[in-house]
């Protein structure tokens, strides 16, 4: 069984980072915010995420995450 993470949500993490600790890629996390599912800032040339919006992006229904993937297609 996969260890639990915790994700503090006042914290800012790098996409590589989310990617270690969530074992997900970083094109997935790339996807994500071009979609809108998962805010981000850039500061520089980095991209950043708070702790809060990843919360939020991982408590998001599907139906919410299709939904504003075919909302940006059209």
């Amino acid at each position: 069984m996969p260890e639990a993470i915790a994700i503090n949500p006042l914290a800012v993490y790098t996409a590589k980072q989310l990617s270690a600790m969530l074992d997900v890629g970083e094109g997935s996390l790339a996807e994500a915010r071009r979609r809108g599912a998962l805010r981000s800032t850039r500061k520089g040339r980095r991209v950043l995420f708070l702790g809060e919006w990843v919360l939020d992006w991982l408590r998001a229904e599907p139906a919410e995450q299709s939904e504003s993937a075919g909302a940006l297609e059209r």
